[in-house]
């Protein structure tokens, strides 16, 4: 299994369990892998933003969010 990815694993229909990286098993015919989810964070720039203080002195201020 790739680094940086869970799986989900279903038996039967229902939820089973969720494969780290690594070396995993299946048993054929019954589990089947129902979702791939990526752990990779995904960086969201936000626009920077000039901001006035209470003494008249202009900030600019610039941020980041990361999400997965």
């Amino acid at each position: 299994m790739p680094q940086q990815n869970a799986w989900v694993v279903e038996r039967l229909g229902k939820f089973h369990a969720t494969l780290t990286p690594g070396l995993n098993f299946l048993v054929p015919f019954v589990d089947k892998v129902a979702y791939k989810h990526s752990l990779k964070e995904i960086p969201l720039d936000v626009p920077s933003q000039i901001c006035i203080t209470r003494d008249n002195t202009s900030c600019r201020w610039t941020a980041s969010c990361i999400s997965r």
